[in-house]
């Protein structure tokens, strides 16, 4: 029974509904939904004993979540939303740690994570005949961009758990290889239509360096392929990231997509609010009627940090995560095991894709993010 919990709240999560059924349900509600399940799955589970070190990061969390807790209330502007949305991503994390071991098939989250993004697909398409929802998003330079049931960046952020969970499970089909690689192109071609083009590049990246693992080529082969696709994947992301590429050189600038401007904003926002700053979820509406309405975050999960966080939360959640990294570098070190090697991956490709994305702070990335977490602490090989 905690199997099927879990699935059903990673399926929803997926979907990002919220955005689809925005007119018809609170967003919220979705939210809700999602943390309802998982805390089914953990409760439906048999209970482990709760170890001394998942005590030690309950108690940071809560410590985090007192934390901005104290700041929303007695601070912050817009304390409500603040408070809501702290005590909302302060619940997800710790149904991670209450369970030690997931009771199920651990190849079958890794293959159900890798195929969310066709169940979206297909729901999308039901969302589509009926005339309920688009399943593809004109932009305002005449381009289509592939959202499903919510907007590209969220789809685009299960696409990349797709495929770093494909990637991970390459053993299961290394006697059906072309299966496996076909499948892996398809997943490329769903995100290369979401426009999403920090999504693809980190896509590219994780998948390449979890395989050229699996594929225990030399180290001579594997350095090489993997420059190939790195050069490649810069020379795609720095073109596709200007109208005109000629016009980028001779400039010597980028087109961030209107990123460049609204960070340059919200880095002097966040210089008015330095150490306690504006409370977490503020952004979406603290800046409406402002010359950039049309970003309600900052799309960089640092400067959001920081912004909503301010120096005294921001302070706390750098060094926790450089512990965290450390911890986890020397734990690869001494045995060289592939799930901790895939982590490693995962966190690195994530500091790369927070620069341009909302990461940490999307239930479509946290969660999935914690569930692999979850799952190769559980699943050592």
């Amino acid at each position: 029974m905690s199997k099927y919990f879990l699935f059903a709240a990673l399926f929803i999560n997926s979907l990002g509904i919220d955005v689809s059924l925005q007119d018809k349900i609170p967003g919220m509600f979705v939210k809700i939904l999602v943390v309802a399940l998982l805390s089914l799955s953990v409760l439906s589970s048999r209970k482990e004993r709760f170890s001394k070190g998942l005590k030690r990061v309950f108690i940071l969390v809560s410590i985090y979540f007192v934390l901005n807790l104290a700041l929303g209330l007695f601070f912050q502007q817009h304390r409500f939303t603040s408070v809501f949305f702290i005590a909302m991503f302060s619940l997800v994390i710790p149904i991670f740690l209450f369970q030690r071991s997931f009771r199920f098939d651990g190849k079958g989250l890794l293959t159900f994570v890798s195929l969310l993004p066709i169940l979206d697909y297909l729901v999308s398409l039901v969302f589509n005949f009926i005339e309920f929802y688009p399943i593809s998003r004109l932009e305002s330079d005449g381009v289509a961009r592939l959202q499903c049931t919510s907007v590209p960046a969220n789809f685009a952020m299960t696409l990349f758990f797709a495929i770093f969970a494909h990637a991970c499970n390459y053993e299961r089909f290394k006697e059906r290889k072309f299966l496996y690689f076909l499948y892996l192109l398809l997943l490329f071609v769903f995100i290369f239509l979401t426009g999403a083009r920090m999504a693809l590049l980190c896509s590219l990246l994780i998948a390449t360096l979890i395989i050229l693992r699996s594929l225990k080529l030399n180290k001579f082969k594997s350095v090489v392929l993997g420059l190939v696709v790195l050069f490649v994947s810069i020379n795609y992301l720095v073109i596709n990231n200007s109208r005109n590429f000629n016009d980028s050189v001779e400039s010597g600038a980028i087109n961030t997509s209107g990123r460049s401007a609204a960070w340059m904003f919200f880095w002097n926002e966040y210089e008015k609010n330095r150490f306690l700053g504006i409370g977490h979820g503020n952004s979406r509406n603290y800046f409406l009627g402002s010359e950039i309405e049309f970003f309600t975050t900052p799309h960089n999960e640092y400067l959001r940090l920081m912004l909503e966080g301010g120096g005294v939360v921001s302070m706390l959640v750098f060094v926790l995560s450089f512990k965290f990294l450390y911890a986890r570098f020397i734990l690869f070190k001494s045995k060289r095991l592939f799930s901790d090697y895939a982590l490693l991956v995962m966190y690195f490709v994530t500091l790369i894709y927070s620069i341009t994305d909302n990461t940490f702070s999307t239930y479509q990335f946290i969660i999935p993010f914690l569930l692999m977490i979850k799952y190769f602490d559980n699943n050592k090989a």
